[in-house]
């Protein structure tokens, strides 16, 4: 079902992700089965997240931790778009794509996720458009967009069984991508379970 509700104001979509968290913590103690790893079986594109997040994966030793160069954001899902994916990607290299940026505020938790809360610019919503048209996509009009707006999020645990809660701190860090892949993976985009398909430069 398609919305025209304007996103929240940014306060008030932290504090639903916030929520969030709170309502997943009873969840987590239930036992979770990681996703099939190792099976190139969805076409997505996305962006790798520089850096190590030791922060906020120390605490869940025992669950699988995102190797470094695998924490991502997903850009746009591709599975059932309706153009060919070599020329899709045609059409995306002479593009001038931006690079978007993200401050990277905190940590948040769902029923099977630790995961980085990040808040994105005007750039990832014009990448993301781009890369819907370019496959054959309609727009994204989730429901979620209004509640969550700017607010994305990046996946550095997968709970591997129950889990217990535990406070985690962490310092906001700002990054810049530069590089969108568009690859065939798993749910985790792990080395044995990727394949990229091409490498387009993002531009400031």
């Amino acid at each position: 079902m398609g919305h025209s509700a304007r996103a929240l104001p940014a306060v008030a979509q932290a504090a639903a992700m916030s929520m969030l968290t709170v309502a997943s913590r009873p969840a987590i103690r239930r036992p979770h089965r990681l996703p099939p790893i190792g099976t190139p079986s969805l076409l997505t594109t996305v962006l790798r997240l520089p850096g190590t997040w030791d922060q906020a994966q120390s605490a869940y030793a025992g669950h699988y931790v995102y190797p470094p160069g695998t924490v991502h954001l997903t850009v746009a899902s591709l599975d059932g778009a309706s153009r060919d994916t070599d020329e899709a990607i045609s059409e995306l290299v002479p593009r001038r794509l931006p690079a978007p940026t993200f401050t990277i505020t905190g940590v948040g938790c769902s029923p099977g996720t630790v995961f980085l809360r990040c808040i994105h610019d005007d750039a990832f919503a014009e990448l993301r458009a781009e890369v819907r048209r370019a496959f054959g996509r309609p727009p994204d009009r989730h429901p979620a967009g209004a509640l969550f707006g700017r607010l994305s999020y990046a996946n550095v645990v997968r709970f591997d069984g129950p889990a217990h809660w535990r406070a985690v701190s962490f310092e906001s860090r700002r990054v810049t991508c530069d590089v969108l892949e568009v690859v065939r993976t798993d749910r985790v985009l792990s080395p044995a379970g990727t394949v990229v398909l091409a490498r387009l430069p993002l531009h400031p």
